[in-house]
């Protein structure tokens, strides 16, 4: 008997980024990319350059190094191309890198890839993560689609039907269901679905999206509760950490919040909204030496950041005066100035 002939899984009509400083490497990886038949591979040599390759082109898949030299490192990548919106909906963002510390990996838990990768690694173990990734992010295609067009009810009933008609992404609608009630401002909705989803299981990301409901709707006693419990299953849970903090300052109870924010940065130091969360808890606390190291804290994990803004140079000026030194005060403004400059 006749086995039906199935066409092997291959990237045709995609067009790929590879990021890597390493000549050696991006040919590696374009080589182990070539049996799949991409239409289009592109490679790029730094974080800089992968943004503007980005700015050019809508690619499909992303591969990036982590460790990219001197400039953007391949989370700042991340954050970029997500911040910006220079990446379909639809697109994968694989992070491929040497680093296993937990710094490095806790320090993206807000912009997460959608895999990492780990060198060394072969042609096999690619095909398989990319092929799966792809095919979980196709099928959630047109509620994407919507979400770019900023038609989010439209990707709510889209996302909703597909739920019933029981499709093979189940866990990830799931999901997406519930950021979109987030995003539509649906806050009530959102604290009743999570909730039932808890009924069944206990899942720490809908624990988590509860308590940002919660906080929404100015419940944060109950936020708080949420955080907490959470907190204390995983003290590593460092998302966690932060909303609690948010949640303590809106309480009033500044000082209890400040030491959580600390607790976070212990475990995920390269989080630079984690260290103006803690520079804005000291300003309010009057402790300016800690603002100062918060600030600066800020300012070094930020250098290459999008995410970068002036008041984070503003911020350690003001409370360099505060401290009685406004000679460095004025430097940090020359700095701010320089960077910030259009030329």
């Amino acid at each position: 008997m006749n086995q039906p002939f199935t066409m092997p899984w291959s990237l045709k009509g995609k067009k790929v980024l590879i990021v890597d400083d390493y000549a050696e490497m991006r040919s590696l990886v374009h080589d182990m990319l070539k049996g799949f038949v991409p239409d289009r591979v592109v490679t790029a040599n730094s974080g800089e350059q992968a943004i503007e390759r980005m700015e050019q082109e809508r690619f499909d898949l992303v591969l990036c190094d982590y460790n990219l030299g001197p400039g953007k490192d391949g989370q700042q990548v991340l954050e970029e191309a997500r911040g910006r919106a220079l990446l379909p909906g639809h697109a994968v963002f694989v992070m491929i890198t040497a680093e296993n510390t937990s710094e490095m990996v806790m320090g993206a838990i807000e912009h997460l890839p959608d895999d990492y990768i780990a060198k060394p690694f072969n042609r096999t173990l690619l095909a398989s993560r990319v092929r799966r990734l792809m095919n979980v992010r196709e099928g959630l295609g047109r509620i994407h689609e919507l979400l770019e067009r900023e038609r989010p009810e439209q990707a709510l009933k889209v996302c909703e039907a597909q739920l019933r008609e029981g499709s093979g992404n189940r866990s990830e609608l799931v999901k997406l269901k519930g950021r979109i009630l987030m995003r539509l401002g649906r806050y009530q909705e959102a604290v009743d679905y999570h909730r039932a989803l808890l009924r069944e299981r206990e899942f720490p990301w809908a624990s988590l999206a509860l308590g940002e409901a919660l906080f929404n709707l100015r419940d944060y006693a109950a936020a708080q509760e949420v955080f907490t419990a959470l907190i204390r299953d995983n003290p590593a849970n460092v998302l966690a950490h932060d909303w609690l903090a948010r949640t303590l300052e809106r309480l009033g109870r500044t000082e209890e919040a400040i030491r959580v924010v600390q607790e976070a940065l212990e475990r995920s130091p390269r989080s630079l909204q984690r260290q103006r969360l803690l520079a804005r808890l000291a300003c309010a606390e009057g402790d300016h030496e800690l603002a100062e190291s918060a600030w600066r804290g800020a300012l070094k994990v930020g250098t290459h950041s999008w995410y970068r803004r002036p008041d984070d140079f503003g911020g350690l000026a003001r409370t360099l005066v505060r401290r009685g030194d406004p000679d460095s005060a004025a430097e940090v403004i020359g700095r701010m100035e320089r960077a910030f400059s259009p030329g």
